[in-house]
């Protein structure tokens, strides 16, 4: 037989195999329409999953699941079936446009399935991105999460892109606990009162005071340099976690960013101040020569600093810079205390310790929470 004859006949076997019996089976998802449609194909209890019990049928058919199949076919009642496949029954609602190729274990319990069905996908072409999301935020949140984010999710799935739930559940989780480190750290407690942009950005502020506690952990940093006074500027070091995260929250800008920089030995942070009242930060590091340079001075919210504030600043540090370089070092690793502390509470609470939260200090880790913000799409003229 040729080769072009053995291809026409597999093909043709392939387009019968995959031919819906059922109308219902033309509305799964391409990459799962074929399994689907040989499973409906070995009984006919099977295939009236496709209108009945679509999610039963998917998870059949992807999972192989022979003790859920079986009481299909000897006509047991559908929740004996769906606890055979561990499928809450919840899911009973979804239409078949909800499944993709892989069928991802999911939430279920009875306070839960109550609130669930309330806020189901709104409409056929919203329910997979809505079940996705759902999943992934049943995976790192509680409950009270996955309702927000089904209930959010509901019409407008992209308003909370997948890659975010991660970083929200973690926020959601650690805000009402604010006896444990991960909750001291929260300035905004997380809420399901919140819309999704308010949400998304408090967890970001809080990885931010995160990355700073497991970069500099309770260690206190020299500021290389005395406090002083010049012209009526005070000039105090910030010389710990908990100082660099009230300067960068009094001050509105990045300063918090700078944490890597102190923990290696790169630089140092002061608070400018006049009367007891923060009017700019000052960043000073070695620079090519071997004396302290400063590198930025901001005033609020990155403002720039007035000229006085300048000639202060360089006055202070002229007068008793030391004249020799400091040894950086890139590699530092986090706090091991810090980020056990920090991390236990959810490794206990959940019963895991998922890989992206492993028990080493990891800076690839801190980096998958900090998913990218996405940008609008620009807007169409008339």
């Amino acid at each position: 037989m040729s080769f072009a004859i053995l291809s026409a006949v597999l093909t043709d076997r392939l387009r019968r195999d995959c031919a819906p019996s059922h109308p219902a089976i033309a509305r799964f998802a391409p990459e799962c329409r074929a399994a689907v449609a040989r499973t409906c194909a070995r009984h006919s209890r099977l295939g009236d999953l496709a209108a009945s019990f679509p999610a039963l049928l998917h998870r059949i058919a992807v999972r192989a699941e022979p003790c859920a199949e079986a009481a299909i076919v000897a006509g047991e009642p559908l929740k004996r079936a769906a606890e055979a496949a561990a499928l809450p029954m919840w899911t009973r609602r979804l239409p078949p446009e909800a499944f993709g190729g892989r069928s991802p274990d999911l939430p279920g319990c009875v306070s839960f399935d109550r609130r669930i069905v309330n806020v189901l996908p709104a409409n056929r072409s919203a329910a997979r991105g809505w079940l996705e999301r759902v999943v992934e935020a049943a995976r790192w949140g509680e409950e009270d999460f996955v309702i927000w984010v089904a209930r959010e999710a509901r019409l407008h799935p992209h308003r909370l892109p997948i890659e975010n739930l991660k970083l929200a559940a973690l926020h959601a989780f650690f805000s009402r606990r604010p006896k444990v480190l991960g909750g001291e750290l929260s300035r905004e407690s997380w809420s399901p009162a919140l819309k999704p942009r308010a949400a998304l950005a408090r967890a970001r502020d809080w990885l931010k005071a995160i990355e700073v506690a497991v970069t500099l952990g309770d260690r206190e940093f020299d500021g290389w340099l005395a406090p002083g006074e010049v012209d009526g500027f005070e000039f105090v070091a910030v010389a710990t976690r908990e100082a660099l995260v009230e300067e960068a929250v009094a001050m509105e800008h990045c300063v918090a960013s700078y944490a890597c920089d102190i923990a290696c030995d790169a630089g140092r942070i002061w608070s400018v101040r006049r009367g007891g009242v923060r009017v700019a930060t000052l960043s000073i590091e070695f620079g090519e020569a071997p004396y302290l340079v400063i590198s930025q001075i901001k005033g609020r919210r990155n403002a720039p600093a007035p000229d006085a504030v300048w000639y202060a600043a360089r006055t202070w540090l002229n007068g008793q810079a030391p004249a020799r370089k400091r040894e950086v070092d890139w590699d530092r690793p986090l706090d091991r205390k810090a980020w056990i502390e920090l991390w236990k509470p959810y490794w206990i609470a959940s019963g895991r310790l998922p890989i992206e939260l492993p028990l080493a200090p990891s800076q690839q880790a801190l980096y998958a929470l900090r998913a990218p913000r996405r940008r609008r799409a620009p807007r169409r003229r008339a």
